[in-house]
């Protein structure tokens, strides 16, 4: 295992502090493009990973042809695949702001408000206006 130098730790710690602009600035430096993004966090937490993937090496080869193959496997499953586990046919409730909406499982997705929808994360969308996880939302996850 390798020691955290305690200069570049200092470095990665003092990232906090550093302004919005400072930031980005930064970034241009590390990763040779200007971004757009304005979220500290995660310009901290990307910053923080490359400039200790610099210092001390990025993922092995083994470990990014095993995320590789998990994002192919997972881009090609088929929503129709993972929505089926809910049979056709089975109806859905959820009470929300004292309203109670009604979906219904169909071969094609679900059924709402007469429409059909592929996933019932953007029927929770719908009912929500927020970016909401639709199985969450219908409480057939934690």
């Amino acid at each position: 295992m390798t020691a955290i130098n305690p200069t570049l730790y200092n470095y990665i710690s003092s990232l906090e502090s550093m302004s919005l602009k400072d930031l980005q600035a930064l970034w241009f430096e590390h990763f040779k493009e200007k971004t757009k993004a304005i979220n500290k966090n995660y310009l901290i937490n990307h910053l923080a990973y490359k400039i200790q993937a610099d210092k001390y090496g990025g993922l092995s080869k083994r470990t990014k042809d095993m995320i590789a193959k998990k994002i192919k496997e997972n881009s090609t499953q088929n929503t129709k695949t993972r929505t089926h586990t809910i049979k056709p046919g089975t109806e859905l409730t959820k009470i929300y702001k004292n309203v109670e909406f009604r979906v219904t499982a169909t071969e094609d997705g679900f059924e709402f408000n007469g429409l059909t929808y592929r996933s019932l994360t953007k029927i929770a969308h719908i009912i929500t206006g927020q970016k909401i996880s639709g199985p969450r939302f219908f409480e057939l996850k934690n």
